[in-house]
């Protein structure tokens, strides 16, 4: 069973908050995961159920850091949100080429 943690913190801390987090987000156990599998499958060919075993276990883990991201980002956008509203939008020019039909 999901449940959502939720609590409040300054609206200016929110990007350090998301680092922090984002910190500890590990692909490591993926990485370990999927080079298991291959090693299994270069070992023999009739490692390969536990090589496809191994490969469910790491797009799980991924379905997972996914969520966790997706909440990430969400809470990005209601930050950004709340600062275009306290401080207006962050306009910045976007970088022209000069047009050489202009001479």
């Amino acid at each position: 069973m999901e449940v959502k943690i939720s609590y409040g913190i300054e609206l200016e801390k929110v990007p350090e908050q998301i680092n922090d987090m984002l910190d500890r987000i590990n692909l490591k156990e993926v990485h370990q995961l999927l080079n298991i599998a291959k090693d299994l499958l270069k070992i023999n060919h009739d490692n390969a159920k536990m090589s496809e075993n191994l490969v469910d276990q790491a797009r799980s883990k991924l379905h997972d850091i996914d969520k966790i991201l997706n909440n990430y980002q969400m809470i990005l956008k209601g930050f950004v949100l709340a600062n275009e509203k306290t401080n207006g939008p962050d306009v910045q020019s976007p970088m022209t080429e000069a047009d050489p039909d202009a001479s």
